[in-house]
């Protein structure tokens, strides 16, 4: 078996939509002390009602140490999403632009802290955890409506 830093871990990769948002989950094949479920919600900027709330989300990477290209995001600092019900808080985030060139935020967190080693957790719940998420965002913030609409348009036509 390799170490820790070295080993290569296989996940199943579970994806669905759930009011109007994409959910990624990631489940660990092998469950070990090393491995943990993590979810992400994909949210689309030009989706959320309020465009100046969602143009900063789009946030400026920092760099950690100029000799070094690491850089991170100060994501916490964002109301909306320190908001989230997220399973022990947001852990994840990244920037991404769809086919169309609309940006996407990825945000999400993991199962792995320490007061979730020697918990069991399944699928359906990390689902059920998601899913809260996805209703928590719907609570601070109106996202999708304007797709919802154009649907409506459409219909009455």
């Amino acid at each position: 078996m390799q170490d820790n830093e070295t080993a290569i871990r296989s996940y199943t990769v579970h994806s669905f939509a759930y009011r109007g948002i994409c959910v990624e989950i990631k489940e660990p094949v092998e469950k070990t002390e090393y491995s943990h479920f993590t979810y992400y919600l994909y949210l689309c900027l030009n989706k959320f009602a309020d465009q100046k709330l969602a143009n900063s989300l789009w946030l400026r990477a920092k760099q950690i140490r100029p000799s070094q290209p690491t850089k991170f995001y100060s994501y916490e600092r964002r109301k909306l999403l320190a908001s989230i019900d997220f399973h022990g808080g947001i852990t994840y985030y990244s920037k991404h632009y769809n086919l169309s060139d609309e940006k996407i935020i990825q945000i999400g967190c993991d199962y792995g802290h320490y007061w979730d080693m020697g918990n069991y957790y399944t699928l359906n719940g990390v689902i059920a955890d998601a899913k809260r998420s996805v209703d928590s965002l719907h609570t601070l913030a109106v996202y999708g409506q304007a797709e919802k609409k154009d649907e409506e348009e459409e219909t009455n036509q």
